[in-house]
Protein backbone atom coordinates (compact mmCIF):
# COMPACT_ATOMS: atom_id res chain seq x y z
CA UNK A 1 0.00 0.00 0.00
CA UNK A 2 1.33 3.42 -1.10
CA UNK A 3 2.42 5.75 1.84
CA UNK A 4 0.96 9.31 2.31
CA UNK A 5 4.21 10.47 3.25
CA UNK A 6 6.53 12.13 0.80
CA UNK A 7 9.93 11.30 0.75
CA UNK A 8 12.23 13.48 2.38
CA UNK A 9 14.41 15.67 0.77
CA UNK A 10 18.13 15.44 0.85
CA UNK A 11 19.74 18.10 3.25
CA UNK A 12 23.24 17.70 0.95
CA UNK A 13 23.71 19.36 -2.70
CA UNK A 14 26.48 16.62 -3.54
CA UNK A 15 27.76 18.74 -6.22
CA UNK A 16 29.14 21.48 -4.62
CA UNK A 17 30.93 18.92 -2.19
CA UNK A 18 32.98 18.09 -4.78
CA UNK A 19 36.31 19.61 -5.37
CA UNK A 20 36.03 23.19 -7.74
CA UNK A 21 38.18 21.49 -10.36
CA UNK A 22 35.19 18.43 -10.74
CA UNK A 23 32.60 21.30 -10.65
CA UNK A 24 33.78 23.35 -13.68
CA UNK A 25 34.26 20.23 -15.60
CA UNK A 26 30.66 19.63 -14.89
CA UNK A 27 29.55 22.93 -15.35
CA UNK A 28 31.75 23.00 -18.96
CA UNK A 29 30.15 19.90 -20.23
CA UNK A 30 26.56 20.99 -19.36
CA UNK A 31 27.16 24.60 -21.02
CA UNK A 32 29.19 23.66 -23.94
CA UNK A 33 27.59 23.58 -27.51
CA UNK A 34 29.81 22.60 -30.44
CA UNK A 35 27.63 24.91 -32.68
CA UNK A 36 27.69 28.00 -30.18
CA UNK A 37 24.81 29.36 -28.40
CA UNK A 38 22.37 31.82 -29.86
CA UNK A 39 21.43 35.00 -28.87
CA UNK A 40 17.78 35.97 -27.84
CA UNK A 41 15.92 39.59 -26.57
CA UNK A 42 12.13 39.80 -26.14
CA UNK A 43 12.73 42.35 -23.32
CA UNK A 44 14.07 45.83 -23.21
CA UNK A 45 16.33 44.96 -20.20
CA UNK A 46 16.61 41.19 -20.63
CA UNK A 47 18.05 38.73 -23.20
CA UNK A 48 19.60 35.14 -23.12
CA UNK A 49 21.33 32.59 -24.75
CA UNK A 50 19.52 29.51 -26.02
CA UNK A 51 20.41 25.98 -27.60
CA UNK A 52 18.78 26.31 -30.47
CA UNK A 53 17.66 29.10 -32.76
CA UNK A 54 13.88 28.20 -31.95
CA UNK A 55 14.96 28.23 -28.52
CA UNK A 56 13.59 31.02 -25.83
CA UNK A 57 14.99 28.92 -22.68
CA UNK A 58 18.49 30.45 -21.79
CA UNK A 59 21.00 27.11 -21.41
CA UNK A 60 22.66 28.39 -18.58
CA UNK A 61 19.79 27.58 -15.61
CA UNK A 62 22.38 26.83 -13.11
CA UNK A 63 22.83 30.20 -12.27
CA UNK A 64 19.53 29.99 -10.97
CA UNK A 65 19.47 26.91 -8.19
CA UNK A 66 21.50 28.70 -5.57
CA UNK A 67 23.93 31.47 -5.25
CA UNK A 68 27.06 29.51 -5.18
CA UNK A 69 26.30 28.09 -8.15
CA UNK A 70 25.19 31.47 -9.74
CA UNK A 71 28.53 32.59 -8.26
CA UNK A 72 30.52 29.89 -10.23
CA UNK A 73 28.54 29.81 -13.45
CA UNK A 74 27.16 33.39 -13.93
CA UNK A 75 28.02 34.19 -17.73
CA UNK A 76 30.05 31.12 -18.03
CA UNK A 77 28.33 29.99 -21.14
CA UNK A 78 29.68 32.95 -22.88
CA UNK A 79 33.20 31.91 -22.17
CA UNK A 80 33.07 28.23 -23.17
CA UNK A 81 30.78 28.84 -26.23
CA UNK A 82 31.18 30.94 -29.67
CA UNK A 83 28.27 33.43 -28.98
CA UNK A 84 25.91 33.82 -32.65
CA UNK A 85 23.65 36.50 -33.34
CA UNK A 86 20.84 35.80 -36.44
CA UNK A 87 19.51 38.13 -38.81
CA UNK A 88 16.14 36.14 -38.97
CA UNK A 89 12.96 38.39 -37.49
CA UNK A 90 10.67 34.69 -37.92
CA UNK A 91 13.15 32.41 -36.08
CA UNK A 92 11.24 32.19 -33.12
CA UNK A 93 7.68 31.92 -34.35
CA UNK A 94 6.40 34.77 -32.52
CA UNK A 95 6.76 37.07 -35.41
CA UNK A 96 8.29 40.28 -35.72
CA UNK A 97 10.30 41.21 -32.79
CA UNK A 98 11.69 44.86 -32.19
CA UNK A 99 15.06 43.24 -31.12
CA UNK A 100 15.67 40.88 -33.29
CA UNK A 101 14.49 42.48 -36.56
CA UNK A 102 17.74 44.23 -35.81
CA UNK A 103 20.81 43.36 -37.91
CA UNK A 104 23.04 41.26 -35.52
CA UNK A 105 25.52 44.46 -35.64
CA UNK A 106 22.94 46.13 -34.01
CA UNK A 107 21.66 43.14 -32.05
CA UNK A 108 25.45 42.96 -30.52
CA UNK A 109 25.79 46.37 -29.65
CA UNK A 110 22.78 46.79 -28.12
CA UNK A 111 23.71 43.49 -26.06
CA UNK A 112 27.14 45.47 -24.54
CA UNK A 113 25.01 48.43 -23.77
CA UNK A 114 23.01 46.26 -21.61
CA UNK A 115 25.67 43.85 -19.76
CA UNK A 116 28.10 44.61 -17.44
CA UNK A 117 31.86 45.00 -17.78
CA UNK A 118 33.30 41.56 -16.46
CA UNK A 119 30.18 40.10 -18.90
CA UNK A 120 31.90 41.57 -22.11
CA UNK A 121 35.50 40.81 -20.48
CA UNK A 122 33.78 36.78 -21.01
CA UNK A 123 33.17 37.25 -24.71
CA UNK A 124 35.82 34.98 -26.60
CA UNK A 125 34.56 34.30 -29.76
CA UNK A 126 31.32 36.08 -32.04
CA UNK A 127 29.48 35.40 -34.73
CA UNK A 128 27.48 38.18 -36.59
CA UNK A 129 25.97 36.59 -39.39
CA UNK A 130 24.15 39.09 -42.02
CA UNK A 131 22.73 36.17 -44.34
CA UNK A 132 22.78 37.73 -47.48
CA UNK A 133 24.90 41.00 -47.10
CA UNK A 134 27.64 41.14 -49.19
CA UNK A 135 30.76 44.40 -49.08
CA UNK A 136 29.28 45.69 -52.24
CA UNK A 137 25.90 45.81 -50.65
CA UNK A 138 27.06 48.19 -47.82
CA UNK A 139 28.74 51.23 -49.82
CA UNK A 140 26.81 53.78 -48.77
CA UNK A 141 24.73 51.96 -46.34
CA UNK A 142 25.18 54.77 -43.29
CA UNK A 143 23.58 52.35 -40.77
CA UNK A 144 26.19 48.83 -41.75
CA UNK A 145 29.10 51.11 -41.78
CA UNK A 146 28.65 52.75 -38.45
CA UNK A 147 27.97 49.47 -36.88
CA UNK A 148 30.39 47.93 -38.54
CA UNK A 149 32.87 51.10 -37.02
CA UNK A 150 31.74 50.94 -33.83
CA UNK A 151 32.01 47.24 -33.16
CA UNK A 152 35.69 47.55 -34.47
CA UNK A 153 36.17 49.98 -31.44
CA UNK A 154 34.77 47.55 -29.22
CA UNK A 155 37.92 45.05 -30.77
CA UNK A 156 40.40 47.76 -29.85
CA UNK A 157 38.93 47.37 -26.24
CA UNK A 158 38.76 43.88 -25.97
CA UNK A 159 41.62 42.23 -27.65
CA UNK A 160 41.03 39.14 -26.11
CA UNK A 161 37.33 38.45 -28.33
CA UNK A 162 37.69 37.85 -31.83
CA UNK A 163 34.05 38.87 -33.62
CA UNK A 164 33.89 37.17 -36.94
CA UNK A 165 31.46 39.41 -39.49
CA UNK A 166 29.62 36.44 -42.06
CA UNK A 167 29.10 38.19 -44.72
CA UNK A 168 29.23 36.98 -48.66
CA UNK A 169 32.35 37.62 -50.32
CA UNK A 170 30.95 37.24 -53.79
CA UNK A 171 32.61 34.74 -56.50
CA UNK A 172 33.11 31.96 -54.19
CA UNK A 173 32.41 30.34 -57.62
CA UNK A 174 35.20 31.81 -59.44
CA UNK A 175 38.08 30.42 -57.12
CA UNK A 176 40.37 32.78 -58.10
CA UNK A 177 38.56 35.77 -58.25
CA UNK A 178 37.63 34.96 -54.46
CA UNK A 179 40.96 34.72 -53.66
CA UNK A 180 42.17 37.71 -55.31
CA UNK A 181 39.39 39.99 -53.46
CA UNK A 182 40.16 38.53 -50.15
CA UNK A 183 43.94 38.95 -50.34
CA UNK A 184 42.66 43.03 -51.57
CA UNK A 185 40.59 43.12 -48.64
CA UNK A 186 43.54 41.90 -46.21
CA UNK A 187 45.66 44.97 -47.69
CA UNK A 188 43.15 47.21 -48.11
CA UNK A 189 41.58 47.10 -44.38
CA UNK A 190 44.42 45.73 -42.40
CA UNK A 191 47.75 47.45 -44.53
CA UNK A 192 49.25 44.09 -44.95
CA UNK A 193 52.92 44.54 -45.91
CA UNK A 194 53.14 41.00 -46.72
CA UNK A 195 50.56 41.11 -49.50
CA UNK A 196 53.18 40.69 -52.47
CA UNK A 197 54.48 37.97 -50.78
CA UNK A 198 50.91 36.20 -50.82
CA UNK A 199 50.70 36.97 -54.21
CA UNK A 200 53.68 35.30 -55.34
CA UNK A 201 52.98 32.37 -53.25
CA UNK A 202 49.88 31.87 -55.07
CA UNK A 203 50.89 33.22 -58.37
CA UNK A 204 47.83 35.97 -58.55
CA UNK A 205 47.88 39.14 -59.42
CA UNK A 206 46.52 42.25 -57.57
CA UNK A 207 43.35 44.25 -57.80
CA UNK A 208 43.99 48.27 -56.70
CA UNK A 209 40.43 48.93 -57.67
CA UNK A 210 39.31 46.52 -54.95
CA UNK A 211 41.77 47.12 -52.55
CA UNK A 212 40.93 50.81 -52.69
CA UNK A 213 36.96 50.14 -52.60
CA UNK A 214 37.78 48.44 -49.16
CA UNK A 215 40.38 50.81 -47.60
CA UNK A 216 37.62 53.64 -48.17
CA UNK A 217 34.87 51.49 -46.17
CA UNK A 218 37.60 50.72 -43.49
CA UNK A 219 38.72 54.08 -43.02
CA UNK A 220 35.80 56.25 -44.16
CA UNK A 221 35.22 57.68 -41.06
CA UNK A 222 36.26 58.04 -37.24
CA UNK A 223 33.70 57.31 -34.65
CA UNK A 224 33.39 57.39 -30.88
CA UNK A 225 32.82 54.33 -29.60
CA UNK A 226 29.49 54.25 -26.84
CA UNK A 227 31.55 51.77 -24.96
CA UNK A 228 34.73 54.40 -24.76
CA UNK A 229 35.61 57.33 -22.95
CA UNK A 230 37.76 59.01 -24.70
CA UNK A 231 37.16 61.79 -27.57
CA UNK A 232 37.75 62.77 -30.86
CA UNK A 233 39.85 60.08 -31.69
CA UNK A 234 41.42 60.36 -35.07
CA UNK A 235 43.47 57.02 -35.13
CA UNK A 236 42.78 54.50 -38.12
CA UNK A 237 40.14 51.81 -37.80
CA UNK A 238 41.65 48.58 -37.60
CA UNK A 239 41.61 45.44 -35.34
CA UNK A 240 43.38 41.77 -35.89
CA UNK A 241 40.13 40.38 -33.65
CA UNK A 242 37.82 41.81 -36.13
CA UNK A 243 37.50 39.35 -39.08
CA UNK A 244 35.58 39.19 -42.33
CA UNK A 245 34.43 35.48 -42.53
CA UNK A 246 33.63 34.53 -46.27
CA UNK A 247 29.86 32.48 -46.44
CA UNK A 248 30.98 28.61 -47.19
CA UNK A 249 28.49 25.99 -47.59
CA UNK A 250 29.52 22.53 -45.96
CA UNK A 251 31.62 20.19 -47.98
CA UNK A 252 32.90 23.17 -50.10
CA UNK A 253 36.43 22.20 -50.22
CA UNK A 254 36.17 19.46 -53.58
CA UNK A 255 34.59 22.04 -55.52
CA UNK A 256 36.62 24.79 -54.83
CA UNK A 257 39.53 22.47 -55.60
CA UNK A 258 38.23 20.73 -58.63
CA UNK A 259 37.53 24.49 -60.11
CA UNK A 260 41.07 25.64 -59.25
CA UNK A 261 42.77 22.94 -61.25
CA UNK A 262 39.96 23.34 -64.09
CA UNK A 263 41.09 26.94 -64.43
CA UNK A 264 45.05 26.38 -64.57
CA UNK A 265 44.65 22.86 -66.90
CA UNK A 266 48.70 22.72 -66.30
CA UNK A 267 50.97 19.99 -65.01
CA UNK A 268 53.08 21.77 -62.19
CA UNK A 269 50.60 23.48 -60.65
CA UNK A 270 49.76 21.31 -57.88
CA UNK A 271 51.67 23.39 -55.52
CA UNK A 272 50.28 26.54 -56.21
CA UNK A 273 46.62 25.10 -55.70
CA UNK A 274 47.35 23.74 -52.62
CA UNK A 275 48.88 26.90 -51.27
CA UNK A 276 45.31 28.07 -52.27
CA UNK A 277 43.30 26.01 -50.98
CA UNK A 278 45.21 26.32 -47.26
CA UNK A 279 44.23 30.12 -47.68
CA UNK A 280 40.51 29.65 -48.04
CA UNK A 281 40.64 26.70 -45.90
CA UNK A 282 42.64 29.10 -43.15
CA UNK A 283 40.02 32.04 -44.09
CA UNK A 284 36.74 29.53 -43.84
CA UNK A 285 38.20 29.08 -40.32
CA UNK A 286 39.41 32.34 -38.48
CA UNK A 287 38.01 35.05 -41.43
CA UNK A 288 40.30 37.05 -43.07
Amino acid sequence: MASDTTSPQPSTCYLLCLPRELRDQIYTYVLYEEDGIIYYRDQKYKSAFTRTKHDRTGINQLQYTCSQLRAETEALEMKLNDVVFLKDAQRHGHGHDEYMERTPAEQFLGFLDMCSEAWRQRLRRVHLQHTGLSLNGCKGNAEYMSSLHLIVYVCQRYPAMLVLWHMDLEDTEHPKRFLVKGLMWAYGCRSQSHLCYWLEQVKMAPAWCSATFYMNVWHASHQQCRHDDTTGRQVPIEAANFRLLPSFEKGWEEGFRRKLLEIEGEEGMEDVVEKRMALAREWSKNGI
